[in-house]
């Protein structure tokens, strides 16, 4: 190490470089402009990050002082004759190579001729960039055989028996053994080296028998039964421990994301899908693959392919209860994380082939009897190998009414949506199914003609539909409803149909556009509409239906993103300072308002929608639109409430049945008295 002193800030330093020129602490220094740190290789002159900060502190007027009196005094010394002595040259001995040169730098110690060394690992001479640091290899590939060599050949101590070893990785901290540990139920030794080899879990037990025991011992001394399940202690606790999880999962989600869950998110999700399917990650996962087991896939090697089996068919749920599925985990972690109520493997008895069978279904709950079966078994894999076929085992969930759970792949299996299990005198053997995905975190059912926003409305103080879905325990209540009264394959779609029928979770108004073409043509004259509620943009289809051209304008801006991504003319702005001064026809329809309190029935969940925008009613607006477009031929509104001065102009009465209730909607046309 070289004791030197930093140029910057004068304090003394130790390197084992000798020319370095700037402390550990300096090397970070702040950019003069914008503060950015210096990147480390930096001059110790240098005092800006870049190009374009260099111009602008170049035009500080102190440093153009400064460089002025130093050309200044440059220009003085000349005239006077003042020149610094010319430095006596020196005679040394190159370091490296022992020739001799000559220099004026009483600190070089290397000639300028090209030095040469053998490459430790190849062979090769290469050229040297800094004789002082010569290095051991060539090339990056060298390199990389270097460190392995080394990693290779320093020993490392064993932290279980204390055994010197060498290894290929820097991280080993385990030798080849045999490592052995003392099962604490049976008292067997057995072998637990193949598993530090691995990396996995190194399990406690000798066998799955001992792993058994040791969990019912477990359990009978902390809840005094065999399994967790059985007490409600135990099922309280588990549910308490899933909800603390689900908790700082949707804290750290929140952070990173700005959602819940991940799969609310479709960056995320489509950043999570490009990186995975990506050639560079398939190779490296291969390259891994061949490195540890000498296989592409991990398949291909019998010892994974054994371990793979017994954990998939080895799983636990929260309450440590052994389930037989990871599906299966999903659902009984969905019920007792809920809290809701039921019974685990009821038994139903058949005959089959002159011989007694019983089969055990998953779950009841209530009334209800639901069955987790894979999709693949449903479509007939292993079917040759089953002492009943599936289609035997269809006609009994059928017979029984049991509720089918599996992925949505084999949704063409079960019956149309028609009749649920309330009418089973209209059809006594219904088979319906429920999407596996709805008990993980299931993908929001955006429709294609809807955006994003829609969904996140707020109707008469409810929750917007977005919020409700995620909701667990509502989920699970629009699941039963389906089942009793629809029936067919329950998925995502269904559940957000199910918050609409039943009014709990309603969705906002949406205006159809077979309406609003009718009424563009009955009471708009002229080719441009002007609507400054665009809102979903059924008006904007109208128009361009008709031949007319629509210019809108909005307050949400994902709303108006949503718009232009589609080529629309929407643009965002605020209704009450939008002003258009050509020959027009309006034609809009505000927020709806409550004929009860005129405030809107809808909340739209963003923040430009403030409260003084709430406590307008739409003859409100409509006043507000009629002195901001003032070339309009005339005002077409479609609303729920109208004031006394514009009763007259109520031109039109629609009567409907929709999720607000039994209402009316009323057309006003408003003419332009100043035309």
């Amino acid at each position: 190490m070289y004791d030197l002193i930093c140029k910057v800030c004068g304090s003394e330093f130790q390197s084992k470089w000798p020319h370095a020129t700037t402390c550990p602490k300096c090397q970070g220094r702040p950019c003069v402009i914008c503060g950015k740190p210096l990147p480390k290789t930096a001059s110790y002159k240098q005092q800006c990050c870049s190009a374009e900060c260099s111009k602008e502190y170049n035009r500080r007027p102190e440093v153009i002082a400064r460089r002025e009196a130093a050309r200044q005094q440059t220009l003085n010394a000349k005239s006077k004759g003042v020149y610094k002595e010319k430095e006596a040259t020196l005679h040394k001995i190159c370091e490296y190579c022992g020739r001799p040169f000559d220099t004026t730098n009483p600190l070089q110690k290397y000639c300028n001729r090209d030095h040469f060394k053998e490459c430790e690992v190849c062979g090769k001479p290469y050229k040297l960039i800094n004789p002082g640091v010569p290095g051991h290899t060539c090339s990056i590939e060298c390199q990389s055989k270097f460190r392995k060599q080394t990693i290779l050949n320093t020993p490392k101590i064993c932290i279980l028996c204390g055994t010197e070893f060498y290894s290929e990785s820097s991280t080993s901290k385990y030798c080849d053994g045999p490592h052995w540990r003392t099962c604490p139920i049976c008292g067997k030794h057995f072998d637990i080296t193949r598993y530090l080899k691995q990396g996995s879990d190194v399990p406690k037990t000798c066998s799955v028998e001992c792993g058994e025991s040791m969990r019912e011992q477990t359990s009978i001394s902390r809840y005094g039964v065999s399994t967790p399940s059985m007490t409600q202690e135990a099922r309280e606790h588990a549910r308490q421990a899933s909800l603390a999880n689900a908790d700082r999962r949707a804290a750290t989600c929140i952070a990173r994301y700005g959602v819940t869950n991940p799969a609310q998110n479709e960056d995320v999700k489509s950043k999570i899908s490009a990186t995975v399917s990506s050639r560079a990650n398939q190779e490296a996962m291969k390259h891994t693959m061949q490195e540890r087991y000498g296989v592409d896939y991990a398949m291909q090697s019998r010892e994974l392919s054994r371990k793979h089996s017994g954990n998939q068919f080895r799983q636990y749920a929260a309450d440590g209860t052994r389930v037989d599925s990871r599906w299966e985990k999903w659902f009984y972690d969905y019920l007792v994380r809920n809290d809701i109520p039921f019974e685990y493997q009821i038994p139903i008895e058949f005959e089959y082939n002159g011989k007694h069978h019983t089969t055990f279904i998953d779950f009841k709950c209530g009334d209800v009897l639901f069955e987790v079966k894979g999709s693949h078994l449903l479509e007939g894999t292993y079917g040759d190998k089953l002492e009943v076929p599936i289609e035997k085992k269809l006609e009994i969930y059928r017979r029984n009414h049991v509720v089918i759970v599996t992925g949505s792949e084999v949704r063409y299996m079960f019956d149309s949506p028609s009749y649920g299990l309330r009418y089973l005198d209209k059809n006594p053997t219904p088979l319906i199914g429920v999407d596996i995905n709805l008990f993980g975190t299931p993908q929001f059912p955006y429709a294609p003609d809807k955006p994003p926003s829609f969904y996140k409305v707020s109707v008469n103080g409810d929750r917007s539909a977005f919020d409700a879905f995620y909701d667990e325990k509502f989920r699970w209540k629009m699941m039963m409803n389906r089942i009793e009264y629809v029936g067919g394959f329950i998925g995502a779609k269904q559940i957000l149909v199910a918050m609409n029928v039943t009014r709990q979770s309603r969705q906002p108004s949406w205006f159809s556009e077979k309406r609003a073409a009718d009424l563009m043509q009955r009471f708009c004259t002229q080719d441009v509409i002007v609507d400054p509620f665009a809102g979903w943009g059924t008006r904007h289809d109208a128009a361009v239906r008709l031949g007319k051209h629509y210019v809108g304008c909005d307050l949400n801006p994902e709303l108006v993103q949503w718009h232009r991504a589609k080529g629309r003319n929407v643009n965002i702005c605020d209704a009450a300072t939008f002003r258009y001064e050509d020959n027009c026809s309006v034609f809009m329809c505000p927020p709806y308002a409550d004929p009860s309190t005129h405030r809107p029935i809808e909340d739209y969940n963003y923040d430009a929608f403030t409260d003084e925008y709430k406590t307008r009613s739409e003859c409100e607006w409509l006043n507000i639109v009629m002195n901001n477009v003032p070339n309009a031929h005339e005002y077409v509104m479609v609303c729920k409430t109208v004031s006394d001065e514009f009763k007259p102009y109520v031109v039109d009465t629609i009567t409907n049945r929709s999720h607000f209730g039994i209402g009316c909607e009323y057309v006003v046309c408003v003419p332009n008295m100043r035309k």
